[in-house]
């Protein structure tokens, strides 16, 4: 039986930009479903700033179980988030059944600090602004190549850049300040994901730095974390992703096989 997948993208992106990643499962025999978070399709908007600035992590993760209930599943799918994604991923997997995580650069849930010198020199103009919260905020151009697209050509940074749409100041509040955050809205019971999970993270991200990836693995004692040398936040469309996508299938392959 073919297994589904569900990608479920991060922060400033859409469906779209996981289509590197998407592709190697598709070719290995995989039903692969993409879904766009809500707003992101049309970020740039005036008309949808105002809601995309004050939707939650729990609205998105509202929102992928939403697709999955619809698509009536013969089997509970794999999983596979980056960056923002991969808390959604978590924060999903700890609700209903999923076979297996994959995890690409993941953000953290509440309890792990995700606040550190590399984050703090991306994200401390907008933590200090007022009511960023409930504002939609992106990326310059300069933060964009300098902090997510970490070591690709200047010529894939030049074209990805005006791909990148807005995204909430909810969500990101949510990740940073979970620990001022009524609502917990990031926090989840790790014991609650029960699925083999694999997880990479990378010694050149800002966004998601290594050790805060490592301290997200020891969440889950069934983890198997990568760390990879000399390679930055972008892992869904560089040089490397091919290499990471074969890494992720034989490891869905030998796990899935083992647990059934």
């Amino acid at each position: 039986m073919r297994r589904d997948v569900i990608l479920v993208h991060g922060m400033w992106c859409r469906s779209e930009h996981l289509e590197p990643v998407a592709a190697p499962l598709r070719e290995a025999g995989y039903r692969v479903h993409m879904p766009t978070l809500p707003f992101h399709e049309v970020s740039g908007r005036e008309d949808v700033r105002d809601a995309l600035g004050r939707a939650s992590l729990l609205d998105y993760v509202d929102y992928v179980q939403g697709v999955i209930h619809q698509l009536n599943l013969p089997q509970p799918p794999i999983v596979l988030g980056h960056s923002m994604g991969g808390v959604i991923a978590q924060l999903l997997a700890a609700r209903i059944d999923v076979q297996a995580l994959i995890l690409l650069t993941p953000a953290a849930p509440a309890g792990v600090l995700a606040i550190n010198a590399r984050t703090l020199r991306v994200f401390w103009r907008r933590l200090l602004r007022w009511n960023f919260w409930n504002q939609a905020h992106a990326m310059t151009a300069e933060q964009a190549r300098r902090f997510a697209f970490t070591g690709l050509p200047v010529e894939t940074m030049d074209a990805l850049y005006p791909t990148l749409g807005m995204e909430s100041g909810r969500a990101l509040f949510e990740i940073a300040c979970w620990p001022v955050d009524r609502r917990q809205a990031a926090r989840l019971d790790p014991t609650r994901v029960r699925c083999p999970v694999f997880i990479l993270g990378c010694e050149d991200d800002w966004l998601t730095p290594p050790d805060v990836v490592r301290k997200v693995a020891a969440l889950y004692p069934q983890a198997t974390l990568r760390i990879d040398a000399d390679r930055g936040h972008w892992v869904i469309g560089d040089q490397r992703t091919e290499e990471t996508m074969t890494t992720c299938i034989e490891w869905l392959e030998q796990t899935l096989e083992t647990a059934g």
